[in-house]
């Protein structure tokens, strides 16, 4: 009798615990990934966003299908997908956000640039109710690191330049914690390129420039991730002979810079994304080709 009991116990046991795992790896299966990108339609690039779910693939078109585009990087918050990237209007491309709902449906896009000169959106990131894109926009003369500000509905855009105005800067990757913002790129001085880390309060006031190449040679930052005592950011350090993959460590204010070359510098290599374990703060998003519409940074 006794036996029996157990028998059914463990019986009992086997199918909740057979339930779970089921459960647990249809949840696992059901959960959607969402990637960005283009897709090549009819000769023309197209914005692209794609939902995995269950092993269903859909393919949702963000950009108009008439210009190029491209969708550089992507964010999720609440209820949304925030993606961002480029849209050519035939003359030029301009930096641009679309939103949609997190199964790609009421799509919108609204543009970041100014509508007059080249502007790329490269990297995004969300902190409670707003949208930190940073990038590029063009004036007659140069390229300036640009940091765009908006409402998590678009609305209430602002553009910050980050650069200095007076040479070619451009901006690619952000990160955020409760209180700033942290983006990386290059500042030129009219005779390298120098890798650079700006730091703002949230509102994009109180603006800091950092060099972290050596100021001696070229140098460029392209993604950084951050925890709550320090910033780490990947890139290329050129010696003068070849580029070496660089990380540098800096405390958040940017003080206390600390180089390591990850190449081994033989050879050409580059940095182009940095990640960290067990942390909430970290945001990376890698250096990348941009379409036809736009150009290729070399390094």
């Amino acid at each position: 009798m006794r036996f029996s009991f157990l028998r059914s116990l463990n019986v009992k046991a086997i199918l909740f615990f057979s339930l779970f795992f089921i459960l647990f790896q249809k949840a696992l299966i059901a959960a959607p990934t969402y990637t960005c990108g283009y897709q090549k339609i009819s000769s023309i690039d197209v914005a692209t966003l794609w939902i995995e779910e269950g092993g269903i693939k859909r393919a949702i078109s963000l950009g108009d299908g008439v210009n190029d585009s491209q969708a550089n990087s992507i964010a999720t918050h609440q209820n949304h997908l925030y993606v961002v990237g480029i849209q050519s209007d035939g003359m030029r491309p301009n930096a641009t956000l679309w939103i949609t709902n997190l199964d790609g449906s009421n799509r919108s896009a609204i543009t970041l640039g100014d509508g007059v000169n080249n502007s790329f959106a490269i990297s995004i990131a969300t902190h409670q109710n707003h949208l930190y894109v940073v990038g590029l926009q063009s004036d007659p003369m140069r390229s300036n690191a640009t940091l765009w500000i908006t409402n998590l509905d678009g609305s209430n855009r602002s553009a910050i330049t980050l650069g200095d105005g007076v040479n070619d800067s451009r901006a690619y990757s952000i990160a955020t914690d409760q209180n700033h913002l942290y983006v990386v790129g290059y500042q030129n001085d009219e005779t390298n390129d120098n890798a650079t880390l700006w730091i703002t309060n949230l509102d994009g006031s109180n603006r800091s420039a950092i060099t972290l190449g050596d100021g001696v040679n070229d140098s460029d930052a392209f993604s950084i991730a951050t925890d709550q005592n320090h910033l780490y950011v990947v890139g290329v350090q050129s010696d003068g002979t070849r580029f070496n993959a660089t990380l540098w460590i800096t405390n958040l204010d940017g003080s206390n810079i600390r180089s390591i070359t990850l190449g081994n510098k033989i050879d050409d290599s580059a940095g182009l994304d940095v990640a960290l374990p067990n942390t909430n703060f970290t945001f990376r998003d890698s250096f990348r080709r941009f379409s036809s519409v736009s150009y290729q940074r070399g390094i």
